[in-house]
């Protein structure tokens, strides 16, 4: 059965790369010959061949890898997906072989020395290269497990829930990035929004849908692509079928509808996609493509009329766009939505607005019932209780239901900041091979010195503002001025 050249019902010819079970249902990893890669369908939806009989599954080959040496598929008969020539074989989800043994950056011609001076740029604005969050990082052990465990299920189709809270300036922000990085790691398409309550908030779900689809990207071997230029390169190609076969059945029948040659043209593009996000409505997307068409396209509804009904449409359509990234060969979709407090807090909101994002939050929570690859992240400073007694924190657990799990960013010690400090200080003679050698001693008395001075504090330790004041004796310390250093 593995290796074997079958028909899916809406996809057509495909190869089968893995049996296994899903909640139950026995399902297969399959690779399409005009159309995506290991995608997950219903064994059921298999035939032997066009207008043939279901397939006949032997239970032991059930979780067994696909091996080009035993199949009676050959790499050069089929136009299988490329990593099956690059590997042996394709090892089980949620880890494909490839992306353990390549690192996920940025390929990049620039100098060590820019990409290292850009990482100091961004820590001074209190912020973090990606390529940077794993090794600029102390003391978040216990997180990184957690947020593994969490993309594990999320690539299984088990939808996850994540509020990680913590104060301002304690690394919840440097959190998010780790998390990114391990998601890549697990070859999950990840987007990342902040929520100022203004032009992003979870009170206008059917907008912010559109600005999480905006910001997503699917990690590649070599660095990561925007999620919307492969989205735009899967249509121009005519593999829509695909959508409806991988769990996207509202997204997949809005996109059979969708002329290939509007992928071709900026202007009629970014209709299709307000379209397909919801934020235009099917029958404001006919007028405004008619000029590109000719015609009137038979669109399909997918933006309600009813205010009531557009929390649970956006999160419908959150969970089909998760499962339309594993078209695209990534395992799944997490979203980061930091700065919640901000959102919750903001004044003047409306009370429409107050129970969209509460609605909101409640139909994410359902999406845990069904099979879908998608995990929510959200960051959230502690927040004085509001007049019922209730924080952001407490609102999101409820909101979000059973499945919601709380993160905690660990509290930073003095002698995490000590250890942290030498990684700074290698990151910045990168940054500035022209300069002199740093004094070891010199820099490593003045962290002593500073974390004793911000311990006794009111506010107490506060890693970005450590970073910030420690970088600025580092300016100081390597134009030699050792006096102004002392003092």
């Amino acid at each position: 059965m593995i290796g074997r050249r079958v028909w899916h019902l809406k996809g057509g010819w495909c190869v089968i790369r893995r049996l296994f079970y899903a909640s139950s249902k026995l399902c297969a990893i399959v690779d399409f010959e005009k159309g995506a890669k290991y995608c997950d369908v219903s064994i059921g939806e298999l035939r032997d061949s066009p207008g043939g009989i279901e397939l006949a599954v032997d239970e032991s080959e059930v979780n067994l890898p696909f091996n080009f040496a035993t199949s009676n598929v050959t790499p050069e008969a089929s136009t299988a997906t490329p990593v099956a020539r690059v590997v042996e074989s394709v090892p089980a989800i949620p880890l494909p072989e490839i992306w353990d043994s390549v690192p996920v950056v940025a390929c990049t011609n620039d100098p060590p020395w820019l990409n290292a001076r850009r990482s100091i740029f961004a820590l001074r604005l209190g912020q973090i290269s990606d390529s940077l969050s794993r090794h600029l990082t102390v003391g978040t052990s216990g997180i990184e497990e957690q947020f593994v465990r969490n993309f594990i299920e999320t690539t299984r189709r088990k939808p996850r829930f994540l509020v990680v809270e913590g104060p301002w300036g304690t690394g919840k922000s440097h959190a998010l990035s780790l998390a990114k990085a391990i998601a890549f790691e697990h070859r999950l398409a990840v987007s990342t929004v902040v929520l100022d309550g203004v032009m992003a908030t979870l009170g206008r779900p059917i907008d912010l849908l559109r600005s999480i689809l905006t910001e997503a990207y699917i990690p590649t071997p070599t660095g990561k692509v925007l999620f919307s230029e492969e989205f735009e390169s899967f249509i121009r190609d005519n593999r829509r079928d695909i959508f409806s076969a991988n769990g996207a059945g509202l997204v997949g029948d809005a996109i059979s509808q969708i002329p290939t040659i509007l992928a071709n043209d900026p202007d009629s593009w970014d209709i299709v996609e307000s379209y397909l996000t919801g934020e235009l409505s099917a029958t404001q997307a006919k007028q405004n493509l008619r000029p590109f068409t000719g015609r009137l396209l038979p669109l399909i509804s997918l933006n309600p009329r009813a205010v009531l009904e557009r929390p649970g449409r956006a999160a419908q359509l959150l969970g089909e766009w998760a499962s339309a990234t594993r078209c695209l060969r990534a395992s799944g979709l997490v979203v980061m939505l930091d700065e919640a407090d901000v959102d919750f807090d903001i004044g003047g909101r409306s009370k429409r607005e107050k129970n969209q994002r509460d609605e909101y939050l409640t139909e994410l929570g359902r999406l845990s019932e069904g099979s879908i690859p998608l995990c929510v992240i959200i960051a959230v400073a502690p927040s004085a209780p509001d007049d019922d007694e209730q924080t952001p924190t407490s609102l999101l657990l409820k909101q979000l239901g059973d499945g919601a799990e709380l993160i905690k960013v660990p509290q930073i010690e003095s002698d995490m900041l000590i250890e942290l400090t030498s990684k700074i200080v290698d990151l910045y003679q990168k940054a500035y091979p022209e300069g002199p050698t740093l004094n070891r001693s010199l820099w490593s008395q003045f962290a002593v010195r500073m974390t004793r001075s911000m311990e006794d504090s009111v506010d107490g330790l506060i890693p970005r503002l450590f970073i910030r004041k420690f970088l600025e004796y580092l300016d100081i310390l390597s134009l030699g001025n050792h006096e102004t250093v002392r003092s």
